[in-house]
C-alpha cells in the first residue's frame, strides 16, 4: 500500500492524474492542506477513480 506522506506534493499529483486519467475522470483541483481531491467525470468513472485511488492510498 502506497502512504501519502511517502511522495512530494508533485509526485502525489502526478500519481492522482494518472488514476484520473486511467478511469476517464479530469482532475480539477487538488488542495493539499485540507487533503481534498477534486474531480469530474461520468458517474461510473467518478466511482471508479475514488475507489482505485481510496485502495491505492490505504484510505478505504
Amino acid at each position: 500500500m502506497m502512504r501519502t506522506n511517502h511522495l512530494t506534493e508533485y509526485q502525489y499529483l502526478n500519481f492522482v492524474s494518472a488514476v484520473a486519467i486511467l478511469y476517464n475522470c479530469r482532475l480539477i483541483d487538488m488542495d493539499f492542506p485540507k487533503k481534498v481531491i477534486e474531480l469530474e467525470g461520468a458517474p461510473d468513472d467518478m466511482s471508479a477513480c475514488f475507489h482505485e485511488l481510496s485502495m491505492l492510498l490505504g484510505k478505504t
